[in-house]
């Protein structure tokens, strides 16, 4: 039986006839949830559908849930698994320090091949997004035989981390708030990735700031210090997995500048522009990415077999 790729994007940029609302309410019911106990603590998984193996790992702020459109769109050519790395104040709390110092995110490495033992999955397809970026990249190197593809939003090597960043992530990591109690928290998302959702679905950007705000600062620190000791740069030449990094506008001068050293350094890589997306084309554009997502797998299947 041939499989056909998702429908390309349509006005609505959102599963027709669903708006997100019903998409979220959807997916939730029908998908399953479990907590996967780890040695390096507790992972939060929820998967859907059939088909070959999809990891998806979330970004700093961006919780595992914000996947959900892109997800429901993929759910039918692939079994899609989320992990979102427990917020409770459970085994995972104890190894805070010792995360802190252990580079390259060698805790959420064992995190996720611990998840895919439970699962029976030999080799998924991993999709990440910034620090999920970082964590797919460092799960391929370390372990190139159980990772089939890697699709990079937002990815980097190594990202410099100033003093101001590490005095904040010190601060943090004692914090009891969430994100949303932040003061300008509003307006530095809005001027980041306002501009890139659709104007038509006016609920999908509150959406967004209200799912994100309720990560607790704990978290986002803890996947800050994650990021400090972390620098794949000269190990880049031997990530042999098939690499598709996903460019969108808005990036930086530091962001562009991770992305080019990405290009130039991995081996199996192919790069594909995004437009007029932002860097949240799973909630902005979830047809495009889809579309994007399903051909560099298929047609790339053969090379990671």
């Amino acid at each position: 039986m041939s499989i056909s790729p998702p429908e390309p994007d349509s006005a609505t940029a959102c599963p027709p006839p669903l708006m997100w609302q019903d998409v979220r309410r959807e997916y939730l019911a029908e998908s399953t949830e479990r907590i996967v106990e780890t040695p390096a603590g507790s992972v939060s998984v929820r998967y859907i559908g059939s088909g070959r193996p999809l990891y998806f790992l979330p970004g700093f702020t961006a919780p595992a849930e914000l996947f959900c459109l892109l997800i429901w769109l993929l759910r039918d050519e692939y079994r899609c698994v989320t992990l979102e790395p427990s917020w409770s104040d459970g085994p995972r709390a104890s190894n805070q320090k010792r995360s802190a110092t252990r580079p390259n995110f060698q805790y959420e490495v064992e995190q996720l091949l611990t998840v895919a033992d439970e699962l029976h999955d030999d080799r998924p397809a991993i999709f990440g997004t910034d620090y999920g970026a970082a964590w797919g990249m460092a799960t391929a190197l370390s372990r190139p035989d159980r990772v089939s593809h890697l699709l990079l939003l937002n990815a980097f090597a190594h990202r410099r981390i100033s003093v101001l960043e590490r005095q904040l992530a010190w601060w943090g990591s004692r914090s009891r708030r969430t994100l949303v109690t932040l003061p300008f928290r509003d307006l530095i998302q809005t001027q980041n990735h306002r501009r890139w959702f659709p104007p038509f679905d006016t609920t999908r950007w509150p959406y967004f700031l209200e799912t994100s705000g309720q990560m607790p600062v704990m978290e986002l620190a803890r996947r800050a210090r994650s990021v400090m000791n972390y620098d794949l740069r000269a190990e880049l030449p031997r990530l042999s997995t098939p690499t598709l990094l996903i460019r969108t506008e808005g990036d930086g001068g530091v962001a562009t500048r991770c992305l080019d050293e990405l290009e130039q350094g991995l081996p199996h890589v192919q790069t594909e522009w995004l437009h007029n997306t932002g860097h949240l084309a799973y909630l902005t554009h979830p047809h495009r990415l889809a579309k994007l997502v399903w051909s560099f797998v298929t047609e790339t299947v053969g090379k990671s077999s």
